[in-house]
């Protein structure tokens, strides 16, 4: 009725579309066969470049194909992704419609057709995963090699998409497609490894024995099957025969990979076949260089990961890596466990304990502490820091060890006699590296692990923003069997050196003394005349006067000698070092000894007949002997019981330091601000007795030096 009272048949919607769109979007055939016929456009595009047979191919509407087909529609239109007819049937899964088209003129082009993606039909027959369609395609003519914009063949697509039936279909039409490497070198065997299809994975490696095939970057399909977490496929690889260890072109491995993603059942499935964890990536790997598997579990914090090394057959491969960073120092898996994860470490730590079968109170009871990883130090010379470290509270566990057990040592063997029971521990010596390892190393910087133990612990008990879990972690590492085992080992054979070394500073601590004490000061003589050093020296002689009390050849000349001694040690030490001697407490002894050795050394024959000392010998006498005394906590510190005590002195001054620091601003602005209002007052007529006089305030210091009040008695 409408159409008798003229309306537009080609009116045209907000889409661009016409009437006819409409009646195809209903499937009313008759009356879109009726708008034809009152003068429809039948190739009418909307805004989407939709034409009517587009659209019917696409919704599957055979029958209004068949009409448009009939009223000679053209068949050789493309949407805006260039997808013809064809395409759009193949991708709905219209196989009627597919056959409909194909037996067109046009039939077997569209066949060849390409969309923008370079996709032919067949692509999207496999992509779809309809086995009637890609069946009719290739009975049609549809060629099975052709490749797509990602060099993918129909094959790849199935490998992708994971078509069982469409895979042994087109394998078995054209064997060759197998071989087919799409733009990564990838075939389809990779990409189904990379999917986690095992069926399709399966089928292709019984009809190409594809097994260890690379691609571009070297990976293999076991490299993909374990980056990306199919564990099914890893199996299956791994049964087939695959090669555990296949390195890519970085030498990357496939436990490696496995690790990074954090994928520990593929992990567990490549440590039961043999794979090495010890393997390492290339040195010139930017951001992995050297790294092994242990590495980089660690790094990306998989803690499942790293005890699936540690408890495998190849833990002490995985242990045994050495990288490198910023070419200055050397780090090992051990080590980024203390620092990241010491949960881990502990695990590690207890790798490292062997029992043998007989029981504990058995005379054959042995223990074998493995020492290799936890001091491997043994080729930098650190001298004394490095066997009395500063370790903290553990070093008056080992002592109280020490106290209650006897140990008797020899080479590498120790028998601990404790309670009446006797152990006896095989102490395994540390793996011996190559030269040029060892020239290498030399020259890096090597922290011990048990002194990064000690720095972690006390970085983050501080910390509020570490879990109560964390610090536990970290305690429970630094009291470990082993970390007690090899400080008692240490201390068994090196502690005659740290006694020496003690009773010889101790020797040098009391001569020094003797030698300030006994040697008056030159500002004693001569107090009311203005007498230089050389006149009061010249004086002393001409009187038969001496500068000491006693008797102080044995004070001086054992001061000289032991400071030479000392100084020549130290020298001896910085030459096998070099930067490395540079530390505090090294630069501490230096300077004392130095000090020491310019106070006793006679300047002129004046001096040594009178014992006289010049000003400023007596002064760096002053300035030796306070350093020498401290010195002596140093001493104390790594090794008597009471250094625990010394350690948390320490902490509490560098505490106070920092909060001196901060507080430092205010304690200024006081000063400035007694100083401008009470300059008049003595305290505070200058802003240096401004400053002291305040920070006396500060510490609580309260007097009545500036006031004055008279007192009634009355």
């Amino acid at each position: 009725m409408l159409l008798d009272r003229g309306s537009a048949v080609n009116a045209i919607d907000n889409e661009g579309r016409t009437p006819i769109f409409d009646a195809i979007q209903c499937d009313h055939p008759y009356l879109m066969e009726v708008l034809l016929h009152s003068g429809a456009k039948i190739d009418h595009l909307d805004k989407e470049e939709i034409t009517p047979l587009l659209l019917a191919a696409k919704l599957g509407r055979l029958e209004i194909c068949r009409i448009l087909l009939d009223l000679r529609a053209s068949v050789d239109v493309e949407d805006k992704r260039w997808r013809t007819p064809l395409h759009l049937a193949v991708e709905g899964k219209h196989r009627d419609l597919v056959e409909l088209l194909q037996n067109t003129e046009e039939g077997y082009a569209l066949i060849e057709r390409e969309d923008i993606g370079q996709n032919r039909p067949i692509h999207a027959a496999v992509r779809t995963g309809s086995l009637a369609v890609t069946k009719f395609l290739l009975d049609a003519g549809a060629n099975v090699i052709v490749k797509n914009a990602n060099e993918h063949t129909p094959l790849h697509v199935a490998a992708i998409y994971g078509r069982f039936g469409i895979v042994e279909l087109l394998l078995t039409r054209t064997p060759l497609v197998a071989y087919e490497r799409d733009e990564d070198g990838n075939y389809a065997v990779h990409l189904a490894a990379k999917h986690g299809f095992t069926q399709v994975l399966k089928v292709i490696l019984e009809r190409t024995h594809q097994l260890d095939e690379r691609n571009t970057s070297g990976w293999t399909p076991l490299t993909f099957a374990a980056g990306y977490n199919r564990p099914e496929c890893v199996k299956l690889l791994i049964d087939q025969g695959a090669k555990i260890d296949s390195m890519d072109k970085s030498n990357m491995t496939p436990l490696f990979m496995a690790c990074r993603g954090g994928h520990v059942d593929v992990v567990n499935l490549l440590l039961d076949a043999g794979a090495d964890p010890g393997l390492c990536v290339t040195m010139h790997h930017k951001q992995y260089a050297g790294w092994n598997a242990l590495d980089i579990a660690i790094d990306a914090n998989q803690f499942a990961c790293v005890q699936a090394i540690l408890k495998s057959n190849m833990w002490e491969s995985a242990l045994r890596n050495e990288t490198y960073e910023n070419r200055v120092t050397v780090n090992t898996p051990l080590r980024k466990m203390i620092s990241d994860m010491p949960a881990a470490a502990e695990i590690a730590l207890s790798r490292c304990i062997q029992r043998n079968s007989a029981p504990r109170h058995a005379a054959d009871h042995a223990i074998t502490f493995k020492f290799e990883f936890l001091d491997d130090c043994m080729g930098v010379d650190e001298t004394r820091s490095r066997l009395f470290g500063k370790i903290g509270a553990h070093e008056s566990d080992m002592k109280s060890l020490l106290a209650t057990e006897d140990i008797e040592h020899n080479n590498d063997e120790v028998t601990a006699n404790s309670g009446g029971l006797k152990e006896h521990f095989v102490l395994d010596s540390p793996a011996k590296t190559k030269q040029n390892q060892v020239v290498k190393v030399h020259k890096m910087k090597r922290v011990h692990p048990v002194k990064e133990m000690v720095k972690y612990l006390f970085q983050q008990r501080g910390n509020k923003t570490v879990s109560l879990q964390l610090l536990n972690d970290r305690e429970d590492l630094l009291n470990h069997q082993l970390v007690l085992a090899l400080l008692a080992f240490k201390w068994s054979r090196f502690c005659f050196l740290y006694y020496g070394g003690l009773v010889a500073y101790v020797l040098f601590l009391c001569l020094f003394s003797a030698f300030m004490l006994q040697t008056q000061p030159p500002y004693m003589f001569y107090p009311e005349k203005n007498m230089t050093t050389v006149e009061i020296c010249e004086q002393l002689r001409n009187t038969s006067t001496k500068a000491y009390s006693y008797h102080i050849t044995v004070p001086k000349y054992g001061v000289l000698v032991l400071s030479v001694i000392c100084l020549l040690l130290e020298i001896s030490q910085f030459v096998r070092a070099r930067l490395r001697y540079i530390t505090l407490g090294n630069l501490l002894e230096v300077t004392i000894y130095s000090l020491a050795l310019c106070t006793t050394t006679d300047t002129n024959w004046c001096m040594h007949e009178t014992g006289l000392r010049a000003k400023w010998q007596w002064a760096t006498g002053s300035v030796g002997i306070f350093l020498a005394w401290v010195n002596l906590l140093l001493f104390i510190r790594s090794g008597l019981k009471v250094g625990i005590f010394v350690i948390m002195f320490v902490v509490v001054m560098k505490t106070f330091a920092k909060f001196f620091l901060v507080f430092s601003p205010f304690l200024l602005a006081f000063a400035l601000s007694f100083h401008a209002l009470l300059a008049n007052q003595i305290p505070f007529r200058d802003l240096k007795n401004a400053v002291v006089k305040t920070f006396g305030m500060v510490i609580g210091e309260l007097d009545t030096n500036t006031v004055s009040e008279a007192i009634s008695y009355k």
